[in-house]
C-alpha cells in the first residue's frame, strides 16, 4: 500500500462523500444458459460483488468448455489450451477479470489462468499425471488444487513468484485436497487421509508459514471436510460425513468456537457447506429435505439469524418465482452475502447454472468491525488502526490489497442509515 500523508484529509473527504451507497436491486433468480450446442452448465465460482461468475459447460463428444458469465454480457466461452480436449472454470478473481482452472493439453492437465488480454494460458504442469485446480485468490496471482500421482493425490499451490509447490505434508499422508484459500492466499483449506486404520478424511488449514492444523470432526461423525474459508482465512465452512453410513452434516469453524454444526434442512440427515461469504457470516451449500411426500436435494442458505434455510422457501418468502426450478446446490456467495451461486434443473431439463442476485446480504453488519454486536466508535477506530497499519483485515473489499477504497467502502457501512440487522 501507497503511504497516506493525510489521513486527517482523508478522512474529512471521506466524511463528505459518505452518503454513497451500494444497492442490490430487488432478488431476482437467473438462469445462466449454455454456451452454443451446450448440453448443460456447472457454476464454480463467484466474483466479490457478485456480477461475474465461472464454470463450464458441456459440449457434444465429451468435450467441456470453461466460461466467464458477466452480468449484462452474458456466457463467454474461453476455450481451451492449444491441442487440448476439455477446460474447467474453478475459480476467479475478486472483480472478475481473472479466471482460473485446469485444462488439457496434449493428455497432460495442467492449470491456466485466463484474462481478458491474454486469453487462456497454461502457467504449469507435472509429470506424470498433472494438476488440477480448485480455487484462486483474490487477485488470481495463486492457485490451489491437486497433483494427481500414480499411487495417491497431493494438495499444491501455485504462484507466479514461486510455481508449483507441495503444500505441508503429514509423515503418514496418504492423500490430500486443497478446495479453498483466503483473498490474500496466505492460508488454504482442504482435507486429508492419512496411512492409518480406518483411513477416514480430516478437514486441515495450510498457512503461508508451514503450519498445518487438523480441524476436527463434528460430534457423532467420524470424517471432515473443508469446502470454503472467509476472506481473512478466520472461517472454515465444510462438512463431516459418517461411514459407512449416508450421514452428514455442515460446520463452521474458527480458532475459538472450533467446529459447530449447522444442522439440517426440515427432515433431512445430510448436509454439505460449500461457499462462505468474505467475513464468514453466510454459508450456502446442499443437503437432503423431506417434507410430507416431498424429498430430494436442494441448495440451502445459512446465516446465524436465519439458521439453515431451503432456497425453495427463502426465495419465494422474498418475491422470487422459481417455477420450473429444482436448485440443488449452492456452491458459491458473493462477499456481502447478496448474491448466490449455485446449480440446478429447469422444467425438467439439464443442468444449469444459476445465480440469485438482489438478497438482503450482510454489508451493513460489516461496518461492526471488532464483532461485538455494535457499530459504535470503536470500531471506527479499530478499523482506523488496521488501515495505517496495513493489517489483513483491513482489506475490506477482498481485493487482496489495502487501498483507500477499502477507507470509503467501510465509511460507507459505518455511516449507513440501515441498523444492523
Amino acid at each position: 500500500m501507497k503511504a497516506i500523508k493525510r489521513p486527517l484529509q482523508l478522512v474529512a473527504t471521506a466524511l463528505a462523500c459518505a452518503c454513497i451507497s451500494r444497492a442490490t436491486g430487488e432478488p431476482e433468480l437467473r438462469n445462466l444458459g449454455v454456451l452454443p450446442d451446450g448440453t448443460l452448465s456447472w457454476g464454480r465460482a463467484i466474483s466479490a460483488n457478485g456480477s461475474v461468475v465461472t464454470g463450464w459447460c458441456d459440449l457434444p463428444n465429451g468435450i467441456r468448455h470453461a466460461y466467464r458469465w458477466a452480468m449484462g454480457g452474458g456466457m463467454q466461452d474461453l476455450g481451451v489450451l492449444p491441442n487440448g480436449g476439455s477446460a474447467f472454470g474453478t475459480g476467479i478473481s475478486s472483480n472478475g477479470s481473472v479466471v482460473t482452472g485446469w485444462a488439457d493439453q496434449d493428455g497432460q492437465s495442467h492449470l491456466f489462468r485466463w484474462t481478458p488480454i491474454g486469453g487462456m494460458q497454461s502457467v504449469a504442469t507435472w509429470f506424470p499425471g498433472g494438476l488440477t485446480a480448485s480455487c484462486t485468490n483474490a487477485n488470481g496471482s495463486a492457485i490451489a488444487g491437486q497433483f494427481n500421482y500414480a499411487t495417491g493425490t497431493a494438495a499444491i499451490v501455485w504462484r507466479a513468484e514461486q510455481g508449483v509447490q507441495y503444500l505441508a505434508s503429514h509423515p503418514e499422508q496418504l492423500h490430500s485436497w486443497a478446495y479453498a484459500m483466503n483473498a490474500s492466499g496466505s492460508v488454504i483449506v482442504g482435507n486429508r487421509i492419512l496411512f492409518t486404520s480406518p483411513q477416514i478424511s480430516t478437514a486441515v488449514r495450510w498457512t503461508a508459514s508451514g503450519n498445518v492444523q487438523e480441524l476436527g470432526v463434528v460430534p457423532g461423525y467420524t470424517s471432515s471436510f473443508a469446502q470454503a474459508i472467509s476472506a481473512d482465512g478466520s472461517t472454515v465452512a465444510g462438512f463431516s460425513a459418517y461411514n459407512p453410513a449416508p450421514y452428514s452434516q455442515a460446520f463452521s469453524w474458527t480458532q475459538k468456537d472450533g467446529i459447530v454444526p449447522l444442522g439440517f434442512m426440515p427432515g433431512g440427515i445430510t448436509s454439505h457447506a460449500l461457499g462462505i461469504s468474505a467475513d464468514g457470516s453466510t454459508i450456502v451449500g446442499s443437503g437432503n429435505t423431506v417434507i410430507g411426500n416431498d424429498s430430494g436435494t436442494h441448495a440451502f442458505v445459512w446465516t446465524r439469524k436465519l439458521g439453515m434455510v431451503d432456497l425453495h422457501t427463502f426465495l419465494p418468502s422474498l418475491g422470487v418465482d422459481i417455477t420450473g426450478w429444482v436448485l440443488y446446490e449452492a456452491v458459491a456467495v458473493s462477499a456481502d452475502g447478496t448474491a448466490i451461486l449455485g446449480n440446478g434443473s429447469y422444467n425438467s431439463g439439464s443442468l444449469r447454472a444459476f445465480l440469485v442476485t438482489g438478497l438482503p446480504g450482510t454489508t451493513n453488519c460489516r461496518a461492526d468491525f471488532n464483532h461485538d454486536g455494535i457499530v459504535g466508535s470503536q470500531d471506527f477506530f479499530e478499523f482506523l488502526i488496521a488501515f495505517f497499519g496495513e493489517l489483513p483485515t483491513a482489506d475490506f473489499n477482498y481485493d487482496g490489497s489495502i487501498t483507500s477504497q477499502d477507507f470509503f467502502d467501510f465509511l460507507a457501512a459505518f455511516l449507513s442509515p440501515t441498523p444492523c440487522e
